[in-house]
């Protein structure tokens, strides 16, 4: 894959979706563009090598400009949120973790009944689940 400087608008826009959120200013995340790649974007933790020739970059956020400049802000701003999502720092161990998306389901299920909906139930088999434990203990 070829990477390549992002353009400046993006780095613009990245960095404001960036100062809106709760990652810590002590983490360094680049913006790269890799116009090949096959999806919108994804994030990637650097390895202690990677981050000690890049001059600590802790993550990389790449991004398909290609596919991304073709979207209007609105989208632009969900797509830059939904990568930086994926970025947390444990406030107590100031340990790194890239998380998975929190809801893995089907659109037709979700245009059906809705993310309310949707999330109610997985909130209520959540509780179940603990409340079986509980007895089994």
């Amino acid at each position: 894959m070829i990477y390549d400087k992002i353009e400046d608008s993006n780095e613009k826009l990245f960095n404001k979706v960036l100062d809106g959120t709760s990652i810590p200013k002590t983490l360094t995340i680049q913006l790269i563009a890799a116009n090949e790649m096959k999806d919108i974007g994804k994030v990637v933790r650097a390895s202690d090598l990677v981050r000690y020739v890049s001059d600590g970059v802790d993550v990389f956020v790449i991004l398909n400009e290609t596919i991304f400049d073709r979207l209007d802000a609105d989208q632009q701003t969900l797509i830059l949120e939904e990568l930086l999502a994926q970025i947390y720092v444990d406030p107590e161990s100031g340990k790194l973790k890239l998380l998975k998306p929190d809801i893995s389901t089907f659109s037709l299920l979700l245009t059906k009944y809705g993310i309310d909906f949707y999330l109610g139930v997985k909130e209520t088999i959540s509780s179940i689940i603990n409340e079986l434990e509980a007895t089994e203990e």
